[in-house]
């Protein structure tokens, strides 16, 4: 049979592969320098064989294990499982030879094509600290029929370089305006080019002028701002949504949209937009327009499997009910604009926020299960008492008709017992990958069981 891949290929993602494997044998406190030097060579080979997605994935996983061994506070146990996950994917894919390049290698650069001439208002500008290394800053704006497009200022580096390319200049044609001023202005722009996600690029051929921008008051804009539920053509864009705040909720503002479906709002780590988001708690019954990006983790995806509230990431606010400075043209940027307690006037009386306390997660067990292995390790799953709670939550699962669920949570448990050791309790012969691949169904299950249509 002749597979799709080269064996040069395939020998990067085998490798990456058993760094993965050793990742989850002995946890994130057993992952040490060796380890660590065996993800960052598999992401040196990857790069050397065109694999960007699988370079890309075991980056964020090698990020994340420094993140937690640093202690660092944004440190994310479900993205570092996700992370993992989408390693261990790719990198079956491309060992078993069964996947299609076409999806599984990724691309090293973005792809831009020509979408003619554009008129475009600022809509706001977030801070961007990402678990691959890279920092700045994303300036969104608005065309005439509402799509979104963005404009970036993303490079290698720490949230210490965020205010410097919130004032650093646009690349983006001529208009001598900085992000921060992009975001309340305009810009016209001819022969312009993008992306699919709506990045637009900075070719030379690209030109772009300072224009008037349109403040969140003005009545073409805020028609724009609608329900939860709306969807949109691209997962991945921040939505614009017209919402009243009913509470709070530990680190989440609660909201409501027009139609009564319920959201949580929280905020990106740091200072500014964590004291934001408690100016906004404190006011319920506030009616506002806010841009917000939904979460992409799996406890989101948990709530749309419950059809519960889901979370979003608060981006930017504004409406009438926010009394803010004619500077900042009717919206304030979580990340960046201190809200001013005494500029926010609720107006209405505070609506009812869906009662979810009845709902339980039937896959809460099996998500924990999964990452304790990430955290923990093999050992997790072999704490005298822990076998037999798996094998009470996998009854529980059958109970519930997640009867695919328990045979994998079983299957993991199982692989984590390995029949053969020395005198010394130590694994007896080479390790095998069963742990890493048992592991790997179990946690696509979860993940095409939540991203199936309702």
């Amino acid at each position: 049979m002749n597979l799709p891949w080269k064996p040069a290929e395939r020998a990067a993602a085998q490798l990456v592969w058993d760094a993965a494997g050793q990742l989850l044998d002995c946890g994130l406190a057993g992952a040490g320098a060796a380890l660590q030097g065996q993800l960052l060579a598999g992401v040196h080979q990857a790069r050397l064989r065109a694999l960007h997605r699988l370079a890309s994935a075991t980056t964020r996983v090698a990020s994340g294990i420094r993140a937690a061994q640093a202690d660092d506070g944004d440190f994310s146990l479900p993205s570092l499982t996700a992370d993992l996950l989408e390693v261990l994917s790719v990198a079956h894919a491309v060992i078993s030879g069964r996947g299609d390049p076409g999806e599984w290698r990724g691309t090293a650069r973005t792809v831009y094509q020509g979408v003619g001439d554009l008129r475009l208002a600022g809509l706001c500008m977030e801070p961007v600290v990402s678990s691959a290394g890279y920092a700045g800053v994303v300036v969104w704006l608005i065309d005439a029929d509402g799509r979104l497009w963005s404009v970036s200022d993303v490079k290698p580096g720490g949230a210490e370089r965020v205010p410097g390319s919130a004032a650093g200049a646009v690349a983006v044609g001529e208009t001598g305006l900085s992000h921060r001023e992009l975001s309340r202005a305009g810009m016209i722009m001819t022969a312009a080019t993008a992306n699919n996600d709506g990045r637009l690029g900075s070719g030379h051929a690209v030109g772009a002028v300072r224009a008037a921008g349109l403040a969140w008051t003005q009545p073409q804009l805020v028609r724009r701002f609608g329900v939860v539920n709306a969807g949109t053509a691209r997962a991945n864009v921040p939505r614009l949504l017209d919402l009243t705040v009913c509470g709070h909720e530990r680190a989440a503002v609660l909201a409501v949209d027009r139609a009564g479906t319920g959201v949580r709002l929280v905020a990106p780590p740091g200072p500014v937009p964590q004291d934001n988001l408690r100016v906004l708690a404190g006011k319920a019954g506030l009616r506002f327009l806010a841009v917000a990006r939904p979460r992409s983790d799996d406890v989101n995806a948990s709530a749309r499997f419950l059809g519960v509230p889901g979370t979003m990431e608060l981006v930017s606010v504004g409406g009438a009910e926010l009394r803010l400075p004619a500077v900042l043209n009717g919206h304030a940027d979580l990340g960046f604009d201190r809200l001013n307690a005494r500029s926010l006037r609720p107006s209405g009386p505070v609506p009812e926020y869906p009662q979810v306390s009845d709902v339980t997660d039937p896959l809460l067990g099996y998500r924990r299960r999964l990452e304790r292995v990430v955290s923990g390790g093999r050992r997790t799953l072999s704490v005298p008492g822990v076998p037999q709670e798996v094998r009470s939550e996998a009854a529980r699962l059958r109970s519930e008709q997640l009867t695919t669920a328990a045979t994998l949570l079983e299957n993991l448990l199982q692989a984590a017992h390995p029949h053969r050791r020395d005198e010394f309790g130590r694994l007896a012969g080479p390790a095998d990958d069963a742990l890493a691949k048992a592991w790997l169904a179990a946690a696509t299950y979860r993940r095409a069981l939540l991203g199936a249509p309702l």
